[in-house]
């Protein structure tokens, strides 16, 4: 049976911080968690990521970003609050995050989750062939995992 929430890390563990969704993720395994909630960790879904938020009640997307915020800072987005599309998540995944849930929303707005939470990470270093974090977006990993954690709570 299919969780009714879903907890997505998106990233690529060869492009150093943009690895923090699936590390975030990888900390929560294990965790017990305010509801049952299906941990997913998706590399760059691109449009397969719609089908993953299909049928769910509640969905947290984690992802590194590009802000001009000092690295490790914890944001945390609706879809109806998305920054420009310039700030978000990277374009290192082809259509950026900000297209793919608008579509989703757009073209099958009744199998979308009618709560979607965004957690972005500023990230400090995209490096092509880096495999680990940036110290700043490293220290920040418990902090977004209890970001995920209280939004969960909210459900």
């Amino acid at each position: 049976m299919r969780a009714e929430a879903v907890v997505i890390g998106i990233g690529n563990s060869l492009a150093g911080d943009d690895a923090v969704g699936p590390a975030v993720v990888r900390l929560l395994r294990g965790r017990r968690l305010p509801q049952a909630a299906e941990l997913v960790e998706a590399g760059a879904p691109d449009l397969g990521l719609l089908a993953l938020l299909e049928d769910r009640r509640l969905a947290v997307i984690v992802d590194a970003m590009l802000a001009d915020l000092p690295p490790g800072t914890v944001q945390t987005f609706t879809v109806d609050d998305l920054p420009p599309p310039a700030a978000l998540p990277c374009s290192l995944h082809g259509l950026g995050l900000e297209e793919v849930l608008k579509l989703g929303y757009l073209l099958q707005p009744e199998r979308m989750p009618p709560r979607l939470w965004l957690v972005g990470i500023p990230a400090a270093s995209l490096r092509a062939g880096a495999t680990s974090l940036s110290p700043a977006v490293a220290a920040a990993l418990p902090r977004a995992a209890e970001t995920v954690v209280e939004l969960l709570r909210r459900g």
